[in-house]
């Protein structure tokens, strides 16, 4: 008994030591052990504040992909998510660009849409690093199958064939993970 209490003694001395050299302004983060205050670090604020078309910025994008949006997000591993659209039509180029360029999953039919199947391109930018050692981009790209048709009963029909569907859309996600 006396053995197990000294264990446990030992093992909370230990962690709370870890706690207290793993500390930035006093708060503890749940994926690498520190949030950085944003209001002190440059940095980070900087790289906030720079929500743009990602792909443009820090990669290659293809004329036919079109900048949508840009959204920060807080209390997230993604900190900010770039979304893009791409017509039907062009689609499978752009495909074939995202996992040629950045290792992205064919899309494939699954359900009520098209889909990468949850294998997301990647890269790496030196930019990132200011933000966090762990910070990289990831590219998905999906499409619903669900198109307006006035033939059908409920008004809409599943479309298979992707050069009908009138938009893909394509996100871009700088995370730290």
């Amino acid at each position: 008994m006396r053995t197990y209490l000294t264990i446990i003694i030992a093992l909370i001395f230990n962690l709370l030591s870890f706690a207290q050299t793993n500390k930035i302004n006093g708060k503890i983060d749940t994926v690498k052990g520190v949030i950085p205050d944003k209001t002190n670090n440059e940095t980070w604020w900087n790289a906030q504040a720079s929500c743009k078309d990602i792909l443009s910025t820090y990669a290659k994008k293809p004329n036919s992909l079109e900048f949508i949006k840009c959204e920060r997000l807080e209390n997230s591993q993604t900190i900010i998510k770039a979304t893009y659209r791409v017509k039907g039509k062009q689609s499978k180029e752009i495909e074939d660009f995202l996992v040629e360029n950045y290792g992205m999953g064919k899309l494939s039919w699954t359900c009520c849409g098209w889909d990468n199947a949850g294998k997301y391109g990647r890269f790496e930018h030196s930019e990132f690093k200011k933000i966090d050692t762990y910070c990289s981009a990831i590219i998905s790209m999906y499409a619903s199958g669900e198109v307006e048709d006035e033939d059908e009963p409920t008004g809409i029909k599943l479309e298979t064939d992707r050069d009908k569907i009138d938009y893909f859309t394509v996100i871009v996600e700088l995370v730290i993970v």
